[in-house]
């Protein structure tokens, strides 16, 4: 009897969670700001799931800081004392980290939008 019961909210909680955000307009693609390539409104969610996005979105922004600051020091060393090929480089690890950094945040935001363990998973190990 007890277990039916448990079986039961097992149930209902799976069925409850299937409609866990699902007020948020996934076709509406508007980040990043100039590539529009996944959904991201932090106003959709409400706490404590905003306040873990929200880490998520800051973390997301030092990496493009870092990168960026990266190329912009490359390049002051180049005028000085390295070789050139240096920015090539430079702007090839901006490209690369910051796609992956983007779709380690996104697997992140829709893991838990969507609460899946899987997309949760791999931005842990992203």
């Amino acid at each position: 009897m007890a277990v039916k019961a448990s079986a039961r909210n097992i149930s209902s909680n799976f069925q409850n969670q299937s409609g866990h955000n699902s007020h948020i307009d996934w076709n509406d693609y508007n980040f990043p700001p100039l590539l529009k390539i996944i959904h991201f409104t932090l106003g959709d969610f409400y706490e404590p799931e905003r306040g873990v996005i929200k880490k998520l979105f800051i973390s997301w922004i030092i990496l493009l800081a870092v990168c960026t600051w990266n190329i912009l020091s490359t390049i002051v060393l180049v005028a000085t004392i390295d070789p050139g090929i240096h920015v090539l480089f430079t702007i090839l690890n901006w490209v690369l980290f910051v796609s992956f950094g983007t779709y380690v945040f996104y697997l992140g935001y829709y893991g838990i939008a969507k609460r899946e363990n899987k997309k949760i998973f791999y931005y842990k190990i992203g």
